[in-house]
């Protein structure tokens, strides 16, 4: 056997190394170890020298240790043994266990030694076997998780469909006025829940990083119109004013995504609203920070309800959380609201807090950032040089609305003074230097409400009473009679927007407002005449979606084949034959013995159906289901519950590609061309009042189809309005706006 190297300067360290320390010759002879070493493999001290360090190698092992450690001696280098796989070491027990070993190559005179250091991992190869085996059961529960999502989705949102599309369908029948009540009640509670199911789905989107955000041309004044439309309707019903104030400075054009902040906006009113029993609920906006090409915006929802204390201020923007029990029994709701708020407001560059005192009422903010685009003119209220310091008398009880009334005014070029009631507000009208040019007035005031306001002011200024704007929060119905005689021009709906003052504005003095024109084009004119008599394959398990699903497609004149399941649909198709004739296939995702994804496969491998529109059906609103659909080779998706105007588009969009049908409009002869646009005009603008009069939501439809008429395109501005208040479901309003428009139509 060879000597032993010198190592009595290094003997310190070697006996009190924490690692094991082996020193091996050439031929794999132990020539020393430390104490340490001897202990993790179970030797006696001293046992180990002389020893082949194989022995400390499983047996299986051994060969190709052997060849590795020759290569090692002769190569001169240093190196980690461990190298991403796991080593192991054999005890003198014959005990097995994890190592890590480091390797340095070294002289002793001519010779070449190794100096091996061993680290026993047993503990911490443990460790990562827990995590590993953690992150799997994270991974099955995310993914188990995310399927229950799915079904549970799917499985509401079918009754949901059927609730939902029923009251439709019934609401288009001859009813009377408790019938109707009971229905809107149906329909309101319906699509309260569906707004509890979305929720839950967007937090757990969320939550997954499955929720991405749109980078889209964005009209703050439209989002915000929205977010008021629906919140300005609850606060109404319990008596609340409800006011929007955007800062003069705040630019109305951005690049973001409006759809996820007016959900922002949206549950910070609501629960603003929610919890407001007496006072208003104020929406305001202001610039944070100004850069180039971006702005910081932020937003506050200021309430007079019943605030909170700082125990609960900790609890709030968590999951599942509210000011405690009582409250949730009170008011109800899952406690999501304002946590998905805080999320969006993350993703979109920002952050919430919330200032509150009880009893006092609560400010709730937010931050966001959104890009600027140099190019894009911002919105401007210019006025003719006659119209500009227009003297303007502003009477209201609510001293928030005063403020942004004479602010916005003010920002027109205007002159306003404010009057905090209806008696100051004659008082004002009689002590003026001089003359007023307009009045707005609010129509719901203590004492002296505004149409008696406005009489005594016509008493006193007999036929040179300046015109006026009544202001309303439960819309004009019924007023038009009693404002007889008044001067009143038009009729405003609270919360009152910049443009919508204006565009009020400029038609009482006889100009057009330049504003309904920022309205998103409609879309292209719905013409069911050429779908009529075309032939639909609707697939779907469930009788009561078949129900609602065939009667709004026979709504359409269109001819409906039924099929129960996937495969009941693949065989109706080999049953119909070459060339389909059918002109779009929907089908339903979730359905016994075949589902869509399958049935859809097996429908595009049948001669002749390549390009058949096939557009799914399905409750399972969750984030890749829109994918998997084009994957299994359908042309579109409808989430349930089914809404009429959605079916609509897609059948304008997908009916007659699959050439089973020619769909085409039937030629008109030219001679009739002339008289037959000015007739359909009219009879659509009668319909759509009907239909907005027994509040039927069929007017969304009929809308569309207005809108894209050829001669309605001249009036495009007032009509894009009244499609913003269709879709908000703002009836009233719509009714309002309609007046006018049909006065030029008859004309």
């Amino acid at each position: 056997m060879s000597s032993t190297p010198d190592l009595s300067v290094l003997a310190g360290f070697w006996d009190s190394a924490l690692d094991a320390l082996l020193a091996t010759d050439g031929e794999g002879i132990i020539l020393h170890a430390n104490p340490r070493a001897e202990r993790i493999f179970g030797y006696e001290s001293g046992e180990l020298a002389g020893r082949p360090i194989e022995e400390l190698i499983p047996a299986r092992f051994r060969d190709g240790h052997v060849h590795m450690r020759s290569m090692f001696i002769h190569s001169g280098g240093n190196r980690e043994m461990d190298a991403g796989t796991e080593l192991l070491g054999l005890r003198k027990g014959g005990g097995e266990f994890p190592v890590e070993i480091s390797l340095s190559h070294f002289h002793s005179g001519e010779r070449g030694l190794a100096l091996a250091a061993v680290r026993d991992v047993t503990e911490k190869s443990r460790k990562r076997r827990e995590l590993s085996e953690a992150l799997e059961a994270a991974h099955i529960a995310g993914s188990a998780k995310t399927q229950f999502l799915a079904t549970m989705s799917h499985e509401i949102r079918t009754p949901l469909n059927s609730v939902v599309g029923l009251v439709h369908l019934m609401q288009a029948t001859r009813l009377d006025g408790r019938q109707t009540d009971f229905l809107v009640k149906i329909d309101r509670s319906a699509r309260s829940l569906l707004g509890i199911i979305n929720d839950i789905l967007d937090f757990s989107k969320i939550e997954s990083g499955g929720l991405s955000l749109e980078q889209t041309e964005l009209d703050l004044e439209q989002v915000l119109e929205t977010v008021a439309t629906l919140s300005s309707a609850k606060a109404h019903q319990k008596d609340l004013e409800f006011s929007v104030h955007i800062a003069p400075d705040v630019p109305l054009l951005l690049q973001g995504d409006p759809l996820r902040l007016s959900q922002l906006l949206g549950n910070y009113c609501s629960n603003a609203v929610k919890f407001t029993e007496k006072g208003e609920v104020l929406l305001q906006v202001d610039v944070a920070e100004r850069a180039p090409d971006s702005v910081r915006l932020r937003f506050a929802v200021r309430d007079t309800g019943i605030g909170l204390s700082t125990e609960q201020l900790t609890r709030l923007f968590q999951p599942f959380q509210q000011a405690d029990a009582s409250t949730t029994r009170k008011y109800g709701g899952t406690g999501l609201g304002l946590a998905i708020a805080r999320q969006l407001a993350g993703m979109m560059g920002g952050e919430t807090w919330v200032e509150s005192e009880p009893g006092k009422g609560s400010t709730f903010y937010c931050t966001a950032v959104f890009g600027l685009e140099p190019d894009r003119a911002q919105k401007s209220f210019r006025l003719a040089p006659d119209l500009r310091g227009l003297h303007v008398l502003v009477i209201d009880d609510s001293p928030t609305t005063r403020r942004i009334l004479v602010e916005t005014l003010e920002s027109f070029s205007f002159t306003a003074t404010a009057a905090e009631s209806g008696e100051a507000g004659v008082a004002a009208f009689a002590n003026a230097r001089e003359p007023w040019d307009l009045l707005i007035v609010d129509r719901e005031m203590p004492g002296m409400d505004g149409l008696e306001t406005l009489r005594r002011i016509r008493e006193a200024g007999g036929a040179e009473s300046p015109p006026a704007i009544l202001l309303t929060t439960h819309g004009s119905k019924g007023l038009e009679s009693a404002a007889s005689g008044l001067g009143i021009r038009r009729f405003l709906h609270k919360p009152i927007g910049h443009s919508s003052l204006f565009d009020a504005i400029m038609s009482v003095f006889g100009v057009d407002g330049p504003f309904g024109a920022a309205v998103a084009a409609a879309p292209a004119a719905h013409d069911a005449e050429h779908l009529r008599g075309a032939r639909v394959l609707l697939v779907e398990d469930n009788e009561t979606n078949q129900l609602v699903a065939s009667e709004i497609l026979g709504q359409y004149g269109l001819v409906v084949d039924i099929a129960a399941n996937g495969q009941e649909g693949v065989d109706a198709v080999l049953r119909a034959g070459t060339p389909s004739p059918y002109a779009l296939i929907f089908l339903d995702i979730q359905m016994p013995v075949m589902d869509g994804y399958d049935a859809a496969r097996a429908i595009r491998r049948v001669p002749g159906y390549a390009d058949v529109p096939i557009v799914a059906l399905t409750a399972e609103a969750m984030e890749g289901t829109r994918e998997k659909c084009l994957q299994a080779g359908m042309n579109d998706y409808i989430p349930k519950p089914l809404k009429p105007a959605e079916i609509f588009e897609c059948l304008n969009r997908w009916a007659g590609a699959g050439g089973g049908r020619d769909l085409a409009a039937p030629a008109i002869a030219p001679a009739a061309a002339a008289e037959m646009p000015r007739m359909e005009l009219r009879e659509l603008l009668q319909r759509l009042v009907g239909l907005l009069e027994r509040d039927d939501l069929g007017a969304v439809s009929c809308m569309d189809e207005l809108a894209g008429h050829p001669d309605a395109l001249i009036h495009d501005s007032e009509l894009g309005r009244v499609a913003v208040l269709i879709r908000g479901f703002q009836f009233e309003r719509a009714l309002e706006r309609l007046a006018k428009f049909q006065t030029i139509i008859d004309t």
